[in-house]
């Protein structure tokens, strides 16, 4: 025993003067990570399939060491992995690209005139209009289902506490500025900072521009708080907004207790569909109009609760949890555009993957491994993000599936993904210098939800 510990030792003791010695650590120097390396890195986020299903379109990410700042464009790529070329370019921020319903435009955010805005690009031309001249930014933009008008959400100001009238300083004097007060309990927010007064607010505009009109009111997060915006789901006949919000009058101290609400396009006029303890958040439409999913749980102020997807009619009547059995959090549903049932994202030991229930309850594991990054906030972690955080577009034609760090889900036969060297197992073909999209195809012949996928790779791109 003692000689096979000295024969350890020794091999130990050359190892370590090995990994010690001056040309292993110039080696490794060499192939390690540093500061300046950051600025070399470049991400594939937010990918956003044409209603075709033959392109793809997505916010490239990137850094400029000579301002160091992080800027973002637009680029577009076949699904076959042909055609990789940009849309937009420039150190800018252009970010949540959204077909239109007919895939004849895109529109999306940009800051290229100074400020975030909203814009539309022509596919055909590339010809770029302006819709909106706002002093807030817009964000969370969705389309109508006939494309002729956006839904986005953008922060009303409010005035804000009034303690006392001050005194006007003398001419020419340079006196300190104002104080300022804030009386809600959240006022302010890692990243964002002091909360400006007010609330987010949903509006339509024309998708050929004109002036927006606020659809929701009143002392209410309507669109979204200082976690994010919330995105609005359409009803298939454009009459309808379908909102999660928390409209209690002790919001900010039942933080969490939202519930579904349907806001009129023409008039603003709201109804709750939903009515109880608890989030009910992320509502999705079915194609068909006739089902609304969404997430949730009965809030019993426990350290942990999981979140359950539920299906209720579209008059939010007979409401039924078709996860019970299943103990992880869902999040983000979107719908098959056969109304067979919903796609959605859960985390099982560390490793997100897509998932798909029936509309009578049959669940269907899709894929693993799906590189997917929730966000550091509380309500993101738990499923708890409003509409559309993490379901963008589906593939109404191909029935594609994208994925990055948030995805999109419908049926085989085409499924697109993007992978990174985060999956603990199976395939690894992204690493820390180069993202890869991949589409993946079924397994077998068959048409369906449930069908597997393999992934195969599509394109890449490095710096």
């Amino acid at each position: 025993m003692t000689f096979n510990v000295r024969i350890v030792g020794a091999f130990l003791a050359a190892a370590l003067l090995l990994a010690t010695s001056p040309a292993t650590r110039a080696q490794d120097s060499g192939n390690r990570l540093t500061a300046m390396d950051e600025f070399q890195l470049q991400t594939a986020t937010d990918p956003q399939i044409s209603p075709d299903g033959k392109k793809i379109v997505y916010v490239r990410r990137f850094a400029d060491p000579m301002t160091d700042k992080r800027y973002s464009n637009l680029w577009t790529i076949n699904t076959d992995g042909s055609d990789h070329r940009p849309l937009t370019t420039g150190n800018r921020s252009d970010v949540s690209p959204r077909w239109s319903p007919d895939g004849t435009r895109i529109a999306y955010l940009s800051d290229t005139d100074g400020k975030q805005q909203l814009y539309v690009r022509w596919m055909d031309t590339g010809q770029t209009a302006r819709i909106t001249n706002l002093d807030q930014a817009p964000d969370a933009i969705a389309w109508s289902p006939d494309g002729k008008m956006l839904s986005f959400s953008a922060l009303v100001l409010g005035k804000g506490p009034h303690l006392a009238d001050l005194p006007a300083p003398p001419s020419g004097a340079k006196w300190a500025d104002p104080p300022a007060v804030y009386d809600r309990l959240v006022y302010r927010f890692n990243g964002t900072g002091y909360l400006k007064p007010g609330y987010m607010q949903v509006f339509v505009v024309n998708a050929e521009g004109g002036a927006p009109r606020q659809i929701t009111n009143g002392n209410f997060p309507n669109g979204g708080n200082e976690f994010g915006p919330a995105r609005a789901s359409w009803t298939p006949d454009g009459k309808f907004l379908i909102l999660s919000v928390n409209r209690h009058p002790e919001s900010d101290h039942e933080y969490f207790d939202s519930e579904v609400y349907e806001f009129g396009v023409a008039d603003g006029s709201l109804r709750a569909l939903t009515n109880r303890k608890g989030p009910d958040n992320s509502p999705a439409v079915s194609p068909n109009g006739k089902w609304i999913a969404y997430t949730g749980f009965d809030d019993r102020y426990q350290g942990h609760q999981t979140t359950k997807l539920y299906l209720m009619n579209r008059d939010g009547s007979g409401s039924r949890s078709l996860s019970d059995t299943r103990d992880r959090d869902i999040q983000g549903p979107d719908w098959a555009p056969d109304n067979s049932g919903v796609y959605f994202l859960y985390t099982d030991q560390g490793d997100t993957k897509i998932g798909f229930y029936s509309v009578d309850g049959a669940f269907k594991k899709i894929a693993d491994h799906v590189a997917s990054t929730f966000g550091t906030n509380r309500q993101k972690t738990t499923a708890r993000s409003r509409a559309g955080s993490f379901i963008h577009r589906i593939s109404t034609q191909r029935r594609n599936i994208l994925s990055s760090s948030r995805f999109t889900v419908a049926p085989s036969p085409i499924t697109a993904a993007a992978l990174t060297s985060k999956s603990r197992s199976g395939p690894r073909w992204a690493t820390s210098s180069f993202t890869r999209i991949l589409v993946a195809a079924p397994a077998t012949a068959k048409n369906s939800p449930t069908s597997s996928i393999t992934l195969i790779p599509a394109t890449i791109f490095t710096t």
